[in-house]
């Protein structure tokens, strides 16, 4: 049985007889939080609070709720005056404000966790159904764990960044970023439901173990879609599109799961497997990717396997493998520029099932000719090839197993373009 023990900030919470304070517009603020007590509400009445303000530390499970339309606004006359909340307690509550105009002073964010104001820990902090908007720097910035962002709307700011264990980001549109959109740093983080658009960097950059992206939604980044860096991954059942790429897979991860995500319309690669090691790609669709005839999906990485993908319209190769012992079932490549499948460099690769049609290069191609390294010991097994430029390219040495080619290719009465299949 796995143990787990109660945070500290949590159990003070649970002992603590909370009570309500209701504030008007003008009232003094600074007064009514340095009076509350552990677990006590303060009632935001709608209007407008000018920032910013501080949660000091000792008040362990404080909520800040808004009643109505109240607004908490970092630029009182003008004046630059840094993050709006500070948050200097665990276990802190943000709930219903619209939260605007951050602006540079020491730092510059939306809601800031700090115990002491040198960006140190802070634990269980929950944003829920805010708005966050026109920040100079990032719209919520913690280190610490058990953060939970649900509901929200940030637009305008330097996105969402969060180091900590168990990050929870759900049902959150993130817009209009400057930078990275959303960063969670630590093993166990949840992003679920959430939208990811215009961002001048990365989408959404998980590093951690056991991270979770899951029906999400991610378009318009100047950069990366989706970056992972960690070991038994999840990504499933994601929208990626309009990105440079559209998923990349970090150096040395180990375990991971790709399923059921559609990717499009990427200016490079779709998905880029790098130096990774037991990873399932499975059941994804990929349209209109690879600008400049880069590969639509590079495997770069060992014993991975890809099952059931279908990749179709690239402007360059479709399935790109460089590494070794890798396999690739029932996997489909439509109607592409490049190639259907490919092998750059890499030892006993098997092909089982897999089906390239319409290609405007070969079906099958194992191409140790043009890359230095060894691409020989490469498997076809029941697999088939029908209307590509050539069906099957052997440029050094396929071990045909239960090969099923059709002929064809797009000029049928050359000999040039018929298969070419050792025995």
């Amino acid at each position: 049985m796995n143990s787990y023990t109660v945070p500290a900030w949590l159990l003070l919470l649970a002992t603590a007889s909370a009570g309500t304070v209701t504030l008007a517009p003008g009232d003094d603020v600074g007064a009514a939080l340095a009076a509350a007590a552990p677990g006590d509400t303060l009632l935001f009445a709608a209007g407008t609070c000018s920032g910013p303000i501080t949660v000091p530390p000792g008040k362990t499970g404080l909520v800040l709720k808004a009643k109505g339309a109240a607004v908490l606004d970092g630029r009182p006359g003008g004046a630059p005056v840094g993050p709006v909340p500070v948050i200097q307690s665990d276990g802190v509550q943000v709930l219903g404000f619209t939260i605007q105009h951050a602006q540079p002073g020491p730092t510059a964010e939306g809601i800031k966790a700090d115990d002491d104001l040198n960006f140190g820990t802070i634990d269980g902090l929950q944003v829920r159904d805010c708005r966050i908007l026109n920040c100079d720097g990032p719209a919520v910035l913690v280190a610490g764990d058990d953060a939970v962002v649900a509901d929200c709307l940030v637009s305008g700011c330097a996105g969402l960044s969060i180091t900590g264990d168990r990050a929870r980001i759900e049902r959150t549109t993130v817009r209009a970023s400057d930078t990275d959109a959303l960063v969670l740093t630590g093993d166990d983080a949840l992003v679920s439901r959430c939208t990811v658009s215009i961002a001048d960097g990365i989408g959404v950059w998980l590093t951690g173990d056991r991270a979770q992206l899951l029906s999400s939604s991610v378009t318009g980044c100047a950069s990366i879609g989706v970056s992972v860096t960690g070991g038994d991954f999840t990504l499933s059942k994601n929208k990626v599109s309009h990105c440079m790429d559209g998923v990349v897979v970090g150096t040395s991860t180990v375990l991971g799961l790709v399923e059921a995500n559609r990717i499009s319309d990427c200016r490079s690669r779709s998905l880029l497997n790098l130096e990774c090691s037991s990873v399932l790609i499975r059941k994804n669709v990929i349209e209109r990717c690879g600008l400049d005839h880069v590969a639509s999906l590079h495997v770069q990485a060992s014993g991975c396997t890809l099952e059931s993908n279908v990749i179709r319209d690239g402007d360059g190769n479709a399935f790109m493998v460089k590494g070794d012992g890798n396999v690739l079932r029932k996997d489909k490549a439509f109607d592409n520029l490049g190639d259907g499948f490919i092998v750059q460099v890499g030892v006993g690769n098997l092909f089982e099932a897999c089906t390239a049609l319409g290609n405007r290069g070969e079906g099958f191609q194992n191409d140790e000719a043009n890359f230095a390294g060894d691409a020989t010991g490469t498997q076809l097994d029941g697999c088939k090839a029908k209307g590509n430029r050539r069906d099957v390219a052997v440029l050094t040495a396929f071990f045909a197993l239960g090969i099923a080619f059709e002929t064809g290719g797009n000029d049928p009465g050359n000999p040039e373009h018929q298969p070419e299949i050792d025995d």
